[in-house]
């Protein structure tokens, strides 16, 4: 909880006034802060607290209590990791020095906690020989410009990720660059000189102009080099393209002492990538005469493998387009041994193991293909087009259907539904009407809103709102809807483990040597079983010969064609050792053997997801190894998958 809450929380527990100096004191926070955090609480609920001659006091105890509540669950995961990434992000990109105690005000935190912070950041950026420097209360990084935009490059992959791919989240780090802004202008050059660009190269992309561009708001600039074509192997075209994004960049940061040099080396990747725009690509039948009959031959393989394996649809014709072009891109790169650089902002492979396998399963059917290796760098950005379209299938599954039930005049409704979702996503308004009676098909909706009162006789979750929103009517609006997706993932989880897991199918502790007497043992005991056939073994081994399925200490073999030709009726045997067996490249406590029907196929994200959250989260992973019977196994998967989800 942050520390104006603590406050409240603090002078709902008195009877008496309390005095300013005693709030100093105890919450080591300066008197200015004390009443900054005192008006921002009466702006979120007014006439909150007075301040009278004898100090300050609760005026509306029912009020303190809800906001009590709600901080409580906003903040209960407000830690140190938050707070390093704002830190950071306010030494590296402000050019306005900062003190302990600003930094303590804009986090709501002591100046106490922000000291401690910064001592253990100081330990973390010695290692990337960056140094927190301290003058008359101002505090600084110091080190070199390039550590200072490789380290900044980490942290804002890092929030990067945290918002699954949106970029627009990480606005609030930049004060000079728009990336909105830098976005449009990139969208117009390409545009212009008839260039076309996946989405996540273009944000990747503009990310790196927009740190180019805060970094170098009025710095001293450097002698430049006369950029020259021939300086980067670029074509003509490219030449122009790099000139003119300089120039466009120049008039509207003109501040900002950025070269064209610069421009080029932070175009150097994106150049791998880029394609000449046609029309004519929208047209599937005309896709083989620009890629050619190997790479088209190829992507039919890889739709087919990745749905049968895996049960991801990516029969989408603006992804095959795409991805057709920068596989054409990829297979010219991994014959002529051009190595692209991997850089940080694609380094999602701990963040996102089911995308990050299933970019190693296309590599692999690539490598058949081509007969030639493909790189690790090459399967990070085969995980960037692969998380592009599983966002958006994702975003379209997790949709809430809600219905707003009011008096609506002059588009009032629409207006609240808009004012609403542009602050909560999922929600997809399905109706706006006037009384409960009058809503169809009622066990289709999700939820509904209401500016009138809640009726329980109605069995579908409600949030009553009133026509003037407020922030108290955003958070009840934003907590009903994770009520409600929570529920609903909980539900499906439970679906899957009660259809695919089997009592007389879980071991623990057998002691074995090497991964194939475990894949010998699950093998035969499915086969007892009538899950499978003889020949289903022969499928698990081939799978691990061209493409191991470990992950850290987790191993889960399957079949690679999962045609169900060796399988009767799906399952999953489960392996647990305390004792970790090596498999091929590590070592592996955990072993999750699938035999799924093609018509099960679509489970295998969700049964991935669910292993691998649980048991990368270190103790769940202990209390898992201590299991000795399936009922306590499957109530822990369960219940901490839950917890995590929910953190």
């Amino acid at each position: 909880m942050d520390v104006r809450y603590e406050i409240l929380q603090f002078l709902y527990s008195k009877t008496l006034p309390v005095t300013s100096t005693i709030l100093q004191d105890t919450f080591k926070v300066s008197r200015r802060s004390i009443i900054n955090y005192i008006s921002q609480l009466n702006n979120e609920s007014p006439n909150l607290i007075l301040s009278t001659s004898r100090g300050y006091e609760i005026a509306k105890r029912e009020d303190a209590v809800i906001l009590i509540e709600q901080a409580s669950k906003q903040f209960s995961h407000y830690g140190y990791e938050k707070r390093k990434r704002i830190i950071l992000s306010r030494l590296l990109l402000d050019k306005e020095l900062l003190s302990a105690q600003d930094l303590a005000d804009e986090l709501y935190v002591s100046e106490l906690t922000i000291t401690k912070d910064l001592a253990k950041l100081r330990n973390e950026l010695k290692q990337r020989k960056l140094f927190i420097r301290t003058k008359n209360e101002q505090i600084f990084i110091v080190g070199k410009e390039k550590d200072r935009q490789k380290f900044l490059m980490d942290l804002l992959s890092e929030e990067w990720q945290v918002s699954q791919f949106n970029v627009s989240s990480i606005q609030h780090f930049f004060k000079i660059a728009n990336i909105n802004e830098i976005n449009t202008i990139i969208k117009i050059i390409l545009e212009e000189e008839n260039f076309d660009l996946d989405d996540f190269s273009l944000l990747n992309y503009v990310l790196h102009l927009s740190i180019l561009i805060e970094t170098s708001f009025k710095n001293p600039q450097s002698a430049e080099h006369i950029f020259e074509k021939s300086d980067y192997e670029f074509s003509t075209h490219f030449y122009r393209f790099i000139v003119t994004t300089y120039e466009r960049l120049k008039e509207v940061y003109p501040d900002c002492n950025f070269t064209q040099e610069q421009i080029a080396e932070a175009s150097l990747l994106m150049s791998t990538r880029v394609m000449p725009a046609d029309k004519q690509w929208a047209d599937l039948q005309n896709l083989e005469n620009y890629v050619g009959s190997e790479v088209n031959d190829l992507m039919s393989v890889i739709i087919r493998s990745l749905y049968d394996n895996f049960g991801i649809n990516v029969n989408n014709e603006d992804f095959i387009v795409r991805f057709a072009f920068h596989l054409k891109n990829l297979i010219l790169r991994v014959r002529d041994k051009i190595m692209i650089p991997l850089n940080p902002i694609t380094e999602i492979k701990d963040d996102y193991p089911f995308l990050y396998m299933i970019a190693n399963h296309i590599s692999s059917l690539i490598s058949t293909g081509i007969d030639c290796k493909v790189p690790d760098n090459e399967t990070m950005y085969l995980t960037l087009h692969l998380g592009a379209l599983l966002a958006d299938e994702k975003n379209s599954i997790e949709n809430i259907s809600c219905v707003l039930v009011m008096y609506d005049y002059l588009n009032l409704g629409n207006r609240i539904f808009e004012q609403i979702s542009s602050q909560i996503n999922y929600l997809h308004l399905t109706d706006i009407v006037s009384s409960y009676e009058d809503i169809k098909n009622i066990e289709e909706v999700d939820l509904i809103l209401s500016t009138l009162s809640v009726n329980p006789s109605v069995d579908v979750s409600q949030v009553q709102i009133s026509q003037l929103l407020t922030k108290q009517d955003i958070r009840n609006v934003a907590e009903k809807v994770e009520f409600i997706r929570n529920k609903r993932e909980k539900e499906k989880i439970r679906q899957i483990f009660i259809q695919l897991f089997e009592k007389d199918l879980f071991f623990t502790d057998i002691p074995f040597s090497e991964s194939n007497e475990i894949i010998s043992f699950l093998c035969e005991k499915l086969v007892d079983m009538n899950y499978v056939d003889k020949e289903f073994i022969n499928d698990i081994l081939e799978h691990e010969k061209i493409t191991p399925t470990e992950y850290n200490n987790v191993a889960i073999p399957h079949p690679l064609l999962s045609d169900g030709s060796h399988i009767k009726s799906s399952a999953i045997a489960v392996y647990i050792n305390r004792n970790p067996v090596t498999w091929i490249n590590n070592k592996v406590n955990f072993v999750f053997m699938l035999a799924l029907l093609p018509k099960d196929i679509p489970l295998f994200p969700d049964v991935f997801n669910i292993v691998v959250s649980v048991l990368n989260d270190k103790k769940t992973s202990e209390k898992i190894l201590d299991c000795i019977n399936y009922d306590d196994f499957i109530e822990l998967i369960l219940s901490n998958y839950e917890i995590i989800n929910i953190m």
